[in-house]
């Protein structure tokens, strides 16, 4: 991360910066694959035709973003970015190279520098950051439908989702972790490695661009509620209007959430993944992300200037008593992390069990208290926010890859 410290995001131009890097790359021959340069081609003419950085607009031609949810948009990116940095560096990681322990499929590489505070900060970030994510994701997806239409909405989704979901299968993912297959030892080049990467890329090897295709498949099935549920206007209304009510919304969420999410953790266990075909997710959190999907289209269905969102409302007034209970619940998630490390036999699971119940709450605490900050503190134009944030979505697509690789 050292190497990038010293570019000022204000001169950043866009997610074309980072972009251009994947295109040198292919300048020096490691995308010499036919294929490779036909996703490049396609991504490269999206890119520069501005479609990734196309602001939703109300009828009158307005944005409809706010200033606030933008930059935390651009801040949990930032925190994507960061756990990724610090994935190798974790002080509980064992020191035997990623490709001997099977872990290289979620840290392809593994320092033999490490620091504790880096576990800490890992295992917090993965209370809330993606839910958090999954929310904010959906707070413009119903006025998006209303204003194109479901036909529409699904062509450009897949243009913003779709296509770069491909472009990290083909690309990204080889050349990240084909920085892995170089560390533990291997002399392979990179088209024999690519082609030996393919099959596990359709298994679902793909880095976070899991993210991409999940997401893809919510936004078809809110298009889905779209054209089949002509009274959902009003169910989402009646939701959203908790949101002049922040506790009450808390506490549906934690329930609900503990609905989604507890019954497949203690089937799958809290850790592990799958895939169908390229597609992969962790067993125990689909539907814990769909449902903070589904409250970010009820939320955002009622405007994003208003209840939740509201800088004068009540969650913003008292932003300091949910950063206070978002503090002491993530204090507590991670004193039981550490005692579930070192517990055995039946204290172990009902330490986990414990601590599965604890994870619920603590996100969506934390996702309130982010809220709550971000909708107080920052609603005033910033240029290297606002730089940022603009360039979020491109940073998610390319980090990974230049993260394993300075690793």
């Amino acid at each position: 991360m050292s190497a990038c410290a010293g570019v000022r995001l204000e001169r950043l131009a866009g997610p074309l910066l980072a972009f251009h890097w994947i295109e040198a790359a292919a300048a020096q021959g490691f995308f010499v694959i036919p294929a490779f340069g036909a996703v490049l081609a396609s991504l490269s003419q999206i890119l520069h035709n501005g479609k990734f950085m196309t602001l939703p607009r109300n009828n009158a031609g307005a944005p409809t973003r706010t200033v606030s949810l933008d930059y935390l948009r651009g801040f949990v990116t930032l925190l994507v970015v960061l756990y990724h940095s610090f994935l190798g560096y974790m002080a509980l990681l064992p020191s035997s190279a990623p490709l001997s322990t099977g872990m290289w499929r979620s840290i392809p590489i593994v320092d033999q520098e490490k620091w504790l505070g880096f576990d800490a900060f890992v295992t917090l970030n993965n209370t809330y950051f993606m839910s958090l994510m999954f929310l904010l994701s959906g707070l413009f997806v119903w006025s998006s439908l209303k204003r194109k239409g479901a036909a529409e909405f699904l062509r450009d989704r897949w243009t913003r989702l779709g296509l770069p979901y491909l472009f990290c299968l083909l690309v990204l993912a080889p050349l990240a972790y084909y920085a892995a297959n170089l560390a533990g030892g291997d002399q392979e080049g990179p088209a024999a490695f690519w082609l030996r990467f393919l099959p596990m890329g359709a298994h679902g090897l793909t880095g976070p661009a899991w993210f991409l295709w999940m997401l893809l498949a919510f936004d078809a099935l809110a298009a889905l509620v779209f054209t089949t549920a002509p009274k959902a206007d009003g169910v989402l209304a009646r939701f959203a209007a908790l949101g002049q009510r922040p506790p009450i919304l808390f506490l549906l969420l934690v329930v609900l959430s503990g609905l989604a999410y507890l019954p497949l953790a203690a089937i799958f266990g809290v850790e592990p993944w799958t895939n169908l075909g390229p597609f992969s997710f962790q067993l125990s959190r689909p539907l814990h992300y769909l449902l903070y999907f589904a409250v970010g289209v009820a939320l955002g269905a009622a405007g994003v200037s208003q209840g939740l969102f509201a800088p004068d409302g009540r969650l913003a007034s008292r932003w300091s008593l949910w950063a206070l209970l978002a503090v002491a619940l993530a204090g507590c998630f991670l004193g039981l992390a550490g005692k579930a490390q070192t517990a055995t036999g039946e204290a172990q699971q009902i330490l986990e069990m414990i601590q599965s119940v604890v994870w619920v709450v603590s996100c969506a605490a934390s996702s309130f208290a982010l809220i709550a900050v971000f909708v107080r503190f920052m609603h005033k134009p910033d240029p290297v926010w606002a730089s940022f944030s603009a360039n979020a979505y491109g940073i998610y697509l390319v980090h990974y890859a230049i993260v394993v690789w300075l690793q």
